[in-house]
């Protein structure tokens, strides 16, 4: 059991708690639509080699943990469709790897965190279907990301298609 990397078991009825601890060498993690409740506990932050976790469309409640940013190689998060509440950690800032950040169907509130557009490889960014008030920052392009079409960015609120393209960072221009 020592070399399990990847762990799916979605859309499977799975009911209880999410774990506290899984085995140190998963670097994917899928529990997606299923009928887990709690919090997300802080014991998930140990796994520094995880690339992808996905607990969405589950009954997951609370806080996203500070200690996020210790999951130093993710690149695929997804806490979509549950009872999450409270605002974006700035700790996802810290998140180098983040290409996909899909936090919609939530509860959470205050102002999208100004970090969030400097997520050097954030490519797909779902926030609709939250509490969130006030602007939209203006997101940079990293190299993977240059134009609009090429990525996606949802937002429950009024806002233009050009506020959410991506503006070219001249500081990655060689």
């Amino acid at each position: 059991m020592n070399k399990i990397v990847s762990l799916t078991i979605s859309h499977a009825n799975l009911s209880g708690i999410i774990p506290k601890s899984f085995h140190s060498n998963l670097t994917f993690i899928d529990l997606s639509d299923n009928l887990l409740k709690g919090s997300i506990h802080t014991s998930i932050t140990l796994f520094s080699n995880l690339k992808s976790l996905n607990l969405s469309k589950n009954s997951i409640s609370g806080d996203i943990p500070d200690s996020i940013d210790d999951l130093i190689s993710l690149e695929y998060l997804s806490l979509s469709f549950k009872k999450v509440s409270g605002p974006i950690p700035d700790s996802i800032s810290s998140i180098q790897e983040l290409t996909h950040l899909d936090l919609s169907g939530n509860q959470l509130n205050g102002t999208v965190p100004r970090f969030i557009s400097k997520v050097k490889y954030l490519t797909h960014l779902n926030l609709a279907n939250n509490a969130f008030h006030g602007v939209l920052p203006v997101m940079q392009a990293s190299s993977k990301t240059s134009k609009c079409s090429k990525s996606e960015v949802f937002f429950n609120a009024s806002f233009t298609m050009e506020m959410f393209c991506f503006v070219k960072n001249e500081e990655e221009e060689l």
